[in-house]
């Protein structure tokens, strides 16, 4: 299989909730970026770049961890038409931003392996549908 890359929008999803809530600032902003993924099945969450981790200002958890490093508060990941609420890993400014397996299963997207492309689960007609078992 061939490398599949999407742009995706990622909001910090305390940010967001304050917003939501009217509890931010009318000055301040809500802290987001926009960036390039690899689609990797062989990783779980949602793995950034510190650099972007530190434009996101979201803050490491207290108790979990993986082998390259922390793992972060949550983030709003946006992909097209859908979403996925998320933790984000850690990893080298040198190595591509991955897509993980929790976060694309979530927005219900699948590898099109012929044509090398995200597409939305065939068995659901490609709408977004979430599955609760």
């Amino acid at each position: 299989m061939g490398r599949i890359t999407e742009k995706i929008k990622i909001v910090n999803y305390l940010d967001e909730a304050l917003a939501r809530n009217k509890s931010m600032a009318s000055d301040q902003k809500k802290s987001y970026i926009e960036t390039e993924v690899l689609i990797d099945r062989s990783v779980k969450f949602l793995s950034l770049r510190k650099s972007l981790i530190e434009k996101l200002q979201i803050v490491p958890e207290q108790r979990h961890w993986t082998s390259d490093g922390p793992i972060y508060s949550p983030v709003i990941v946006y992909l097209r038409d859908r979403f996925a609420v998320i933790n984000v890993a850690e990893i080298a400014d040198d190595a591509p931003n991955l897509l993980g397996r929790i976060p694309f299963l979530a927005m219900d997207w699948v590898i099109d392996e012929k044509n090398e492309a995200l597409i939305g689960n065939p068995e659901h007609g490609g709408k977004w549908m979430l599955e609760e078992y």
